[in-house]
């Protein structure tokens, strides 16, 4: 019996796209780039296996994928191969487990779902790396993956909103004339678009009036004009609450 000079192995290029929605999901898809074989240490290029299937029994591996887990956060994993799967998810790696495989080619593996959060660096570096090819079968194959890497660039459209900064400090401030009569007027400064309420209280903490009652304001100085019908003499208390900012204030109103 002579030994054969012609050797098979099976070299794994590993790779994936990534394709965007508009509701900023991100979508991982990882591939078997090239599966050839080497004949005399020779890559025989009418054995590329693009169209090819080597037929294997009970195959196990393990596909690492890296990413910024403050750019994308996993949602889902899909596997398209013939065997089981399983996902393990730390932040910042995702390890499928491929159990059981049967065959073996080029095409796509599976398929990761991200979403895309507000990024902390417009590039986020991705990485895939398969390692502990196992099986308890006889293979006239040896597995020599190749590890892959890539980055993906965030185009800053999250459909967020923004906060711009003013250099107004929100505040409510004292009512004018103080002590009053008939009529006064309330001042706040707004730093930033907000729902407001305005509301008025006994000395005893009972709610009598909502002055303002979730009207939206954009940033700014405002004026608000109370008036003394249905109030009596004594002491009151207003309070102006916006998304991020309470502050109340007393007045007296004399007669």
């Amino acid at each position: 019996m002579t030994g054969s000079a012609y050797q098979r192995h099976a070299r794994l290029l590993f790779s994936y796209f990534i394709i965007s929605d508009k509701y900023n999901r991100t979508f991982a898809t990882t591939y078997f780039d090239q599966v050839y074989e080497i004949c005399q240490n020779k890559i025989c290029i009418d054995q590329l296996l693009n169209n090819k299937i080597y037929w294997i029994e009970k195959l196990n591996f393990n596909l690492d994928f890296g990413y910024d887990p403050f750019n994308l956060e996993y949602l889902s994993a899909t596997s398209y191969t013939n065997g089981d799967f399983s996902v393990d998810n730390i932040p910042g790696k995702i390890t499928m487990n491929f159990i059981n495989t049967d065959s073996l080619s080029a095409g796509k593996i599976a398929e990761l779902t991200f979403l895309s959060v507000v990024p902390d660096t417009q590039i986020t570096p991705l990485t895939i790396r398969a390692y502990n090819f196992r099986t308890d079968s006889i293979m006239f194959l040896d597995i020599i993956p190749i590890d892959n890497s890539g980055t993906l660039v965030s185009q800053g459209k999250c459909g967020i909103s923004t906060l711009n900064y003013t250099g107004l400090l929100p505040s409510l401030l004292q009512n004018t004339p103080n002590p009053w009569k008939n009529q006064t007027t309330i001042n706040f400064i707004i730093s930033e678009k907000s729902i407001i309420n305005l509301e008025l209280y006994s000395l005893e903490g009972i709610l009598l009036k909502k002055i303002l009652y979730n009207v939206e304001y954009n940033p700014g100085t405002y004026s608000i004009i109370l008036n003394a019908q249905g109030l009596s003499n004594g002491v009151y208390f207003y309070i102006l609450r916006t998304n991020t900012f309470v502050q109340s204030k007393s007045m007296l109103l004399i007669e």
